[in-house]
C-alpha cells in the first residue's frame, strides 16, 4: 500500500485547481473592448512598430497593400465575416476571399495559436509582428464574446436598422458625440483636406465600420466605446440610422476651385489661429458683386446646403484647406425679397455663427461668412513665417447645392504669418 497516495491525490487536486484559477484569473483579466480595438489596428493601441510589406498570409496580388494587410478587418471584415460578407465580392477594394471569425467554433487555445504562432495551419505569426500575449488575449475575448452579427443592425443594402430619432439623442446628449465630431458630424476629418471623410461619409460607404467604431471607439484617439460605457448594440445602430439620414456624406468643395462663380470687385479674407483654439476666427466678405436674383441663394433654413471653400497655392499646385459646411437648419432667417440672415451664437455648424445673402443688381450683391471658436475646421500655417503659401493666389469660394457659387482670388495679402492671414480686394 502506498501510504503517499492521498498526498499525491490532494497535491495534483491542489494543483489543478490552482492551474484552473490562473486560467479564469487570465480569461478574467482580458480586455475584449481592448480586443476590438486591437482588431481595428493594433499598433495604434499597443504602441508596436507599425508593419511593412505585406502579410505573408494576404492573397498575391490583392487589392491593398502594405500595413494595411496586417490590420484583422482587412481580411476579416469590420462585419467579423470575410468572404461571407460585405468584402466577399469579387473585384472589390477589400475583397481577399478568406473567410470570417462569425460563428467560429476555434476554442481558445486553437484561437490563440492560429492569431500568435505560425507554426499550425494558417498561422498568422502576429507574436512576430508586435502582439503580446496580453494583447493576443484581448483579441480573443473579443471575438469569443462581443464579435456580434451585424446583420441585425444593418440590413443587405447597407441600411442600419435603427430609430434615428433615438439616434440623434444618442448623438447629441447620450454619448455627446456631438461635442467632438460637431452637429453635422463634421468638425473631425479623416480624410485629407481636398477629399473630406466625416462620420456621415462612414455610414454611407461603410456601416459595419461605423458600427465597429460606435462600439469599441477608434483606436489611437480619444473616442470612447459605446459597450464599455454600457451602451447597447442597438442603441450603437440608432446612431447609425441618425448619421445615414442626417449627416452630409462628402462636402460641397470640390477639389479643384469651380470656374463659374460670380466674381466681385471687393472682398475681404481674414483667417486668424493663435495658439488658443478658441480664439480662432474667419471672415469672408464679398461685395460689389455681380447680379445676384433671390432664387440664388435657395431654401438654407430647410433644404439648400451651403459651403466655405478655400483653396490655397503652392507653386501653382492648388490644395483644399478648410472646407466648411453649413447645414439647412432654423438659424436661417428669410429677408425676402432682401435675402437671408444668419444668426448662431454657438456656432452649431463648424463654429459659423453668422452670415449673410443678399441678392442684387451688379455691384450691389453681397456675401458674408464669419467663424470663430475652435470648432472652426482651419488648417495648420504652411510654415513658420507665413499662414497660406498664396503661390499664386488664395482662393475663397462660398457654394450651394443648387451650383450657385460666389469667388474671391486673392493673390497679395496685408499679413501673412503663422498665425494670421489678411487679404482684400481690390
Amino acid at each position: 500500500m502506498n501510504r503517499n497516495r492521498p498526498f499525491l491525490h490532494s497535491a495534483i487536486s491542489f494543483a489543478l485547481l490552482a492551474m484552473a484559477h490562473t486560467w479564469a484569473s487570465t480569461a478574467q483579466a482580458a480586455d475584449a473592448v481592448r480586443g476590438g480595438l486591437l482588431w481595428d489596428r493594433y499598433w495604434s493601441v499597443n504602441g508596436a512598430t507599425q508593419p511593412t510589406g505585406n502579410h505573408p498570409l494576404y492573397p498575391l496580388g490583392g487589392p491593398q497593400s502594405g500595413s494595411t494587410t496586417y490590420r484583422c478587418k482587412e481580411c476579416h471584415g469590420w462585419d467579423y465575416k470575410g468572404v461571407d460578407g460585405a468584402y466577399g465580392s469579387p473585384g472589390g477594394s477589400h475583397y481577399t476571399g478568406i473567410p470570417g471569425v462569425f460563428g467560429t467554433t476555434l476554442t481558445t487555445s486553437e484561437l490563440t495559436d492560429i492569431i500568435t504562432t505560425t507554426s499550425v495551419p494558417n498561422g498568422h505569426g502576429f507574436g512576430s509582428y508586435g502582439l503580446t500575449d496580453g494583447d493576443v488575449d484581448d483579441l480573443v475575448a473579443f471575438i469569443q464574446t462581443l464579435v456580434i452579427d451585424t446583420d441585425l443592425y444593418i440590413d443587405a443594402q447597407g441600411e442600419f436598422i435603427g430609430d434615428p430619432v433615438q439616434g440623434q439623442t444618442n448623438y447629441d446628449s447620450v454619448g455627446a458625440c456631438a461635442e467632438c465630431h460637431g452637429a453635422e458630424g463634421t468638425a473631425i476629418n479623416f480624410g485629407a483636406p481636398a477629399d473630406p471623410e466625416w462620420i456621415g461619409t462612414i455610414a454611407s460607404a461603410n456601416p459595419w465600420e461605423l458600427l465597429h467604431k460606435i462600439r469599441f471607439g477608434n483606436p489611437g484617439t480619444i473616442m470612447p466605446s459605446w459597450v464599455e460605457d454600457g451602451g447597447s448594440d442597438q442603441v450603437a445602430a440608432d446612431i447609425g440610422a441618425y448619421s445615414q439620414q442626417s449627416h452630409p456624406a462628402q462636402s460641397l468643395c470640390t477639389r479643384l476651385p469651380r470656374t463659374s462663380c460670380a466674381q466681385s470687385e471687393k472682398a475681404v479674407l481674414q483667417v486668424k489661429k493663435p495658439a488658443n483654439a478658441a480664439k480662432a476666427k474667419l471672415k469672408f466678405q464679398w461685395t460689389k458683386g455681380a447680379a445676384v436674383d433671390q432664387a440664388d441663394f435657395g431654401d438654407p433654413d430647410t433644404t439648400t446646403n451651403y459651403a466655405l471653400c478655400v483653396y490655397d497655392s503652392d507653386l501653382a499646385v492648388v490644395s483644399t484647406a478648410p472646407t466648411i459646411d453649413v447645414r439647412p437648419n432654423a438659424a436661417w432667417l428669410s429677408k425676402e425679397p432682401n435675402g437671408w440672415k444668419y444668426k448662431d451664437k454657438v456656432g452649431t455648424y463648424s463654429g459659423i455663427g453668422m452670415a449673410t445673402l443678399k441678392p442684387g443688381e451688379t455691384g450691389k450683391s453681397k456675401v458674408l461668412v464669419v467663424g470663430s471658436g475652435a470648432t472652426l475646421p482651419l488648417p495648420a500655417a504652411v510654415g513658420p513665417d507665413r499662414f497660406f503659401a498664396q503661390d499664386p493666389s488664395v482662393t475663397v469660394q462660398l457654394v450651394n447645392e443648387n451650383e450657385q457659387c460666389w469667388t474671391a482670388v486673392f493673390t497679395a495679402s496685408k499679413k501673412n504669418d503663422a498665425e494670421m492671414y489678411k487679404a482684400t480686394l481690390p
